[in-house]
């Protein structure tokens, strides 16, 4: 069973994409050739290597010019940008982030000055040791206050031209023949100066880098396609440790390390293009021999054996070959979806493969398939297909890989998922074939694979199947994406930040409502490292490398790190020229291009005014459905019924027996909420509430809330704690009610998963019923349903539904709020249920681990993430009772007027629906210090204030409108309750705001009420 590894999650589709390499490179050194050109159509050729941004670099002998941005290469370059870009020496990247952010800033080539001139470098590959780096860098410039890596550039490319551009040799070559050698990782480097084009591999040779002849000068590149597409002639693959130089006087070659080949063979199963050259043989050729050797390891008897397109189309033809079963097309590829399309709901997550593959039912209907596809990830992409195939006819669906099972990540410059994420990693074969749905499984072997590419074994790395790692790992700490950002932030001067104080009451005294469930670090297993050392030696990388853990920590800088002033940044351009393009703006549009005159102190930009750094569109976790919701059944939604087969309920993915033993898990809590109102037991069609007492009400108004915990779930399912989430429910639910004066009857949940762990589905309904206890209501019934093939294993969501009742003329809301009465706050416990989306992202862009120690917080990240939501109902109501909103003469008295619950939207957007209109409340937010979650989400993510306002609580979880005679007696009951409040503001007449006013919110949420007015700054 995988167990999660406190990593965040990157995935958003059920077709995940596949590992990734980090970018593609290409140099150039060509006089009278439009390099810049040749370039273009070299990236265009690598374009598999990396989408996210791409650049192109020229020098014309005296200025070195870079154009780079976001997207991919054809929406960057037109004709009137290439046209821009003169020279006759060009280097080229095009990038997928394995360090770094996706931002402007971290496209490449970089661009820096040197004491000699200007270098600009492009790099693939990923180094290990760039914290070593980073603190060389600092211990020679004091600090890096100029250069890309000081305008906020995080990759490992800016850090070696950075250090390039610090050496003190009198020229680029010397400086780079010192610094190679001290460079521990994988890495492919171009570069260039103002005359000169470089390039160097790195001692083992993880990436490939190849040389090739023009009819007037020399080109090097990632695969030999770029040669091909450009008419260049390959000539030979540069050797690793080796660096060349290209200038006038020809070519150079001199050798920095000792060459310890260990080739990627990941390269030969899926990076590379099929018609790619390696180590002399031809792609293509190697992944058709593992298609054969696949079908002499793994036969099976079929009707037609088809890829999963394009990747799998080599392996499949050798496998039909070998096997004698027919080659059939049996999918059919969208070319034209984006790997990073986004399903936001249910039902496009459900399209998603089907927008990218689509069976054709003629070629698979009545038909047992062998599918082969080159590599098995998180799996989800082959569930989705394998039920796609079966709803499209399939008698069966015989899965094949072209590849071992992928157990471990990579540091090498490819961006698997976390070793969590790996489905292979904690799932035998059999269990893998049962999560995909197939009738069988099969793997080719390691040695089976290694034969088809036809290297000695020594000569590849293998660290993704086997865990041995040719190259040193440093430890975990200075180990992973986001390592350079880490160790320059722990590097740089920090800001202190203060510890909010206690949330509320120190104990529980007779009659207070149950403690919540407080969040706790899962007990790690023997064999699941997490981010501190392992529990058992992982396994020893080849000589003379010691042994590393595997999983690493990735945190990251809140911001680019600020030097001292004096050392000039980068400076803007005239707006001279031709007009040049942005991702992301219209034609005609200033772009970014940056300028070295040769013999200049520093570079020229001209960049869009605050656009440098824009946010990376970072992968969310899976979009969770939300449901409507009957206890405590489960049942499954999927059709037990697949053609030509015999198959059982279980087969399916059903595990009934499971479901019982969940429900005699969380009997007794749930029974410890019934009220005397409750009707019979757990396991009823129906829960039953005997509502004789409404006859006692004079009119009575039944109010009634649903709702979910929203993408927080995510959070537990990473930390493997479930309790919380049940509470959270019933906050999000229970307090809604609460908000009109009502006092909550009973409550129902339900639950979709998609695999019944009797443990997990108890744990949630325990914390559900802890919950109802504190809020004195009644769970009543409630569903657990199974959906094996629709959610992972390990995935669920939750859903509730609560019903109370208050009386007719004690309902409170907008009517009853009077100019002149005092809003009071009520603490909030931390970022409660709301606001997830942003806050996932903002870690995910920072690459920190929910193990991550965070000392504002004194426990770890998803600790804090995972603090449940304070219950306000029980507090509420009695403060409700003790502060009537009517007086002994029936008319409005002196007491409560309203609450609003702080829930999606903010403070302001949710106490403008209580107020009416024409009234409006003013908020000082100096009366309530902002708890350090959101200061350090804040600050991490640098999100404006008015955005963290309009999406979290900042600290306040419900609010009390109450007569202001009432105020100090309101405060003080609730807090003797166990409950932080204060006055925060008072109601007045509304004013007119001013213009585009961010600070003034009105009519919010569909509701034509009133305004509310933040003032001031927060304390």
């Amino acid at each position: 069973m995988v167990r999660p590894d406190g990593k965040l999650s990157h995935d958003l589709m059920p077709g995940e994409r596949g590992p990734q390499d980090e970018c593609g490179v290409f140099g150039v050194w060509a006089p009278g050739e439009d390099v810049a050109t040749l370039t273009y159509f070299a990236l265009y050729a690598l374009q598999h290597r990396g989408q996210e941004s791409a650049g192109i670099a020229t020098s014309n002998g005296e200025r070195i010019s870079v154009y780079k941005d976001l997207g991919l290469v054809s929406q960057i370059f037109d004709e009137t940008i290439l046209n821009t870009l003169h020279g006759h020496i060009a280097v080229g990247h095009c990038r997928y982030a394995t360090t770094g952010a996706t931002t402007w800033a971290n496209a490449q080539p970089t661009l820096g000055s040197t004491p000699h001139g200007t270098v600009s470098l492009a790099h693939n590959g990923n180094l290990t040791n760039s914290a070593d780096l980073y603190d060389r860098l600092i211990d020679k410039s004091g600090f890096p206050s100029a250069g890309e890596v000081a305008q906020g550039n995080t990759t490992d490319t800016a850090l070696v031209t950075a250090l390039l551009a610090e050496h003190p040799h009198d020229s680029l070559e010397h400086a780079a023949l010192e610094l190679l050698p001290t460079l521990k990782g994988a890495f492919c480097l171009t570069f260039m100066d103002e005359n000169t084009l470089y390039a160097a591999r790195d001692p083992y040779g993880v990436r490939p880098l190849v040389l090739g002849r023009l009819e007037r000068g020399w080109v090097v590149a990632s695969e030999s396609a770029a040669l091909d597409i450009v008419g260049a002639s390959f000539v030979r693959e540069v050797e690793p440790g080796e660096f060349i130089a290209i200038d006038e006087d020809g070519l150079r070659s001199r050798r920095f390390a000792e060459a310890t080949p260990a080739g990627c063979v990941f390269e030969h199963v899926y990076l590379s293009r099929p018609d790619a050259i390696i180590d002399g043989r031809v792609v293509y050729e190697s992944r058709v021999e593992m298609g054969r050797q696949l079908a002499r390891e793994h036969r099976v008897e079929a009707d037609l054996v088809m890829p999963t397109p394009e990747s799998g189309v080599p392996a499949a033809i050798g496998y039909a070959e070998e096997s004698g079963i027919p080659y059939g097309n049996g999918l059919v590829k969208n070319s034209y979806v984006g790997r990073t399309f986004i399903q936001p709901t249910q039902t496009m997550r459900k399209m998603g493969i089907k927008l990218k593959l689509n069976p054709l039912r003629s070629v698979v209907e009545g038909k047992r398939l062998v599918v082969i596809d080159d590599s098995i990830v998180r799996g989800n992409t082959q569930r989705a297909l394998v039920r796609m195939l079966r709803e499209a006819g399939a008698l069966e669906v015989h899965v094949r890989i072209s590849s071992p099972p992928v157990k471990w990540p990579c540091f090498y410059g490819i961006d698997f998922a976390s070793r969590a994420e790996l489905i292979a990693n904690g799932m035998s074969t059999e269990e893998i074939c049962q999560s995909l749905g197939a009738d069988s499984l099969g793997y080719i072997s390691e040695d089976g694979m290694i034969g088809a590419t036809r290297q000695p074994r020594e000569r590849l790395c293998t660290a993704c199947f086997t865990g041995e790692y040719p190259i040193e790992l440093p430890d975990a700490a200075r180990l992973g994406k986001n390592l350079f950002d880490a160790h320059r932030t722990r590097r740089a001067p920090q800001p202190a930040a203060s510890v909010p104080g206690g949330r509320g009451a120190a104990g529980r005294q007779a009659g207070e409502a149950p403690a919540a469930p407080r969040p706790r670090r899962p007990p790690r297993p023997p064999d699941r490292p997490v981010d501190g050392p392992p529990a058992e030696p992982p396994p020893t990388p080849r000589p003379p490398a010691p042994r590393a853990s595997p999983a690493p920590t990735r945190p990251r800088v809140p911001g680019p790190a600020q030097g001292p002033p004096g050392r000039a940044e980068l400076s803007p351009v005239g707006s001279g020229g031709p007009p040049v393009r942005t991702a992301g703006a219209p034609r005609g549009s200033h772009g970014r291009v940056a300028e070295a005159p040769r013999g200049s102190s520093k570079p020229r930009t001209a960049l869009d005014p605050g656009d440098s750094a824009r946010p990376r569109p970072v992968r969310p976790f899976l979009p969770r459905p939300q449901h409507s919701t009957r206890h405590r059944r489960t049942r499954n939604m999927a059709d037990p019924q697949h053609p030509g087969t015999g198959l059982t309920y279980a087969s399916a993915g059903v595990d009934v027996e499971a479901g019982d033993r969940a429900v005699e898990l969380m009997k007794d809590a749930i029974k410890a909420t019934h009220t005397p109102g409750v009707v019979g037991g757990v396991g009823g069609f129906a829960g039953l509430f005997d509502v004789s007492e409404l006859t006692s009400y004079r009119k009575p108004y039944l109010a009634t809330s649903t709702d979910g915990v929203g993408t927080k779930v995510a959070i537990a399912q990473a930390m493997d704690v479930h309790d919380t989430i049940g509470y959270d429910l019933v906050g999000m639910v229970v307090d809604d009610i609460v908000v009109v004066g009502a006092k909550p009857l009973y409550m129902t949940d339900y639950i979709a998963c998609g695999k019944v762990v009797p443990e997990r589905i108890s744990g949630i309904v325990r914390g559900i019923a802890a919950a109802c206890e504190a809020a004195g209501t009644a769970l009543v019934g409630g569903e657990t349903a199974e959906h094996p093939g629709l959610l992972g294993e390990h995935e669920y969501d939750v859903a509730g539904a609560a019903t109370g009742v208050v009386e007719a003329d004690e309902l409170l809301g907008p009517d009853r709020v009077r100019a002149g009465d005092v809003v009071i706050g009520m603490a909030s416990s931390g970022i409660h249920s709301n606001g997830y989306s942003l806050v996932r992202k903002v870690v995910n862009v920072a690459g920190w681990s929910l193990d991550r120690e965070v000392s504002e917080f004194g426990r770890t990240l998803g600790e804090e993430l995972l603090e449940p939501t304070r219950v306000y109902a029980a507090d509420v109501l009695d403060l409700a009772r003790a502060f009537p909103v009517l007086g002994a003469d029936g008319a409005l008295g002196t007491g409560v007027r309203g609450f609003s619950h702080v829930t999606g939207g903010g403070l302001a957007a949710n106490l403008a629906r209580v107020l009416p209109r024409g009234l409006e409340a003013r908020i000082d937010r100096s009366t309530w210090e902002v708890p350090a979650i959101f200061r350090v989400i804040g600050e991490l993510g640098k999100v404006p204030q008015a955005d963290l306002e309009r999406t979290l609580n900042l600290g306040v979880g419900m609010v009390a409108i109450v007569d202001a005679s009432a105020a100090d007696a309101a405060v003080a009951h609730l807090s003797a309750r166990g409950v932080p409040s204060w006055v925060m503001g008072t109601v007045g007449e509304a004013e007119p705001p001013a213009e585009a006013d961010v600070d003034y919110v009105q009519g919010a949420k569909g509701v034509d009420g009133g305004a509310v007015r933040l003032l001031g700054s927060y304390a």
